[in-house]
């Protein structure tokens, strides 16, 4: 398990979710891995869950829709880390309403937090990337940024922005030998989604187990993905095996993509 050995890597929303699987399986691939998120205590506790295993981790709080946090966010993971190899930029964060519906300060937060969050950590990750010689940048979009969905215009514009920053970032930065390529994740089963499906669910009449398994029903591999399925996709993409790839999109969706796109 050393496809990141002596790699030094900076991942936001490490608090939970794809994040913190992403940090704990990047450490025990041989990095040392600098856990960023807003909820600096869910960092924590990803970090010490490293450290149990005899990885090299740190929390850093970050705000990544507030440039001064992101700055001192890097800042500190580099004097950590001693630089950046891999820097994932993974924070993201929900809004549902139809678009004649969303408040403004809705919208706004997730622009902040998913589009113009990876951004600003593209943005203070770069001269470190370039630095390293060899640096790969990841996001995590979205299958809703291509193909849209019910009652999220907040989330599939922001999601749709990151994968045309993820082109735009891997054509100006592909002579500095920076890599930029993104994940897109469809259904996932998380504590957020299955939280929000068990919301729905009792809004329909219905429950969220029922609503759960429509989900995999329709999906042509027969199950919706695991957090480790998104992981995996991340690690291939962020990791020397993918050394001639860069303004990728890849689906981690069960085939929903191909379906409905």
């Amino acid at each position: 398990m050393t496809r990141l050995k002596n790699k030094r890597v900076v991942i936001t929303g490490t608090g939970s979710g794809i994040g913190r699987a992403a940090a704990t399986r990047f450490a025990a691939e041989g990095a040392a891995v600098a856990c960023l998120d807003i909820n600096e205590s869910g960092a924590e506790v990803t970090a010490a869950a490293i450290a149990t295993q005899g990885g090299r981790a740190t929390a850093v709080h970050c705000d990544v829709a507030d440039e001064d946090s992101v700055v001192r966010a890097v800042a500190a993971s580099v004097e950590f880390l001693g630089g950046i190899d891999i820097c994932w930029a993974n924070a993201g964060g929900g809004a549902e309403g139809k678009a004649a519906d969303l408040a403004k300060e809705v919208w706004d937060r997730a622009i902040g937090i998913n589009l113009t969050g990876a951004w600003l950590t593209a943005k203070h990750a770069l001269p470190h990337l370039i630095a390293s010689g060899a640096g790969s940048l990841l996001f995590t979009a979205s299958t809703t940024g291509y193909r849209g969905s019910l009652n999220v215009p907040a989330m599939a514009a922001s999601k749709a922005g990151v994968m045309g920053l993820t082109r735009a970032i891997a054509m100006d930065y592909a002579a500095d030998r920076v890599r930029a390529n993104a994940v897109l994740p469809g259904g996932t089963l998380t504590p957020t989604l299955v939280s929000k499906f068990a919301e729905r669910g009792q809004q329909m009449g219905s429950t969220g187990e029922a609503l759960l398994e429509w989900a995999s029903s329709v999906t042509p591999l027969g199950r919706l993905a695991e957090v480790e399925d998104l992981v995996n996709a991340g690690l291939f993409l962020a990791s020397d095996e993918s050394a001639h790839i860069t303004g990728e999109w890849l689906a981690v969706d069960g085939g929903l993509f191909v379906k409905y796109g």
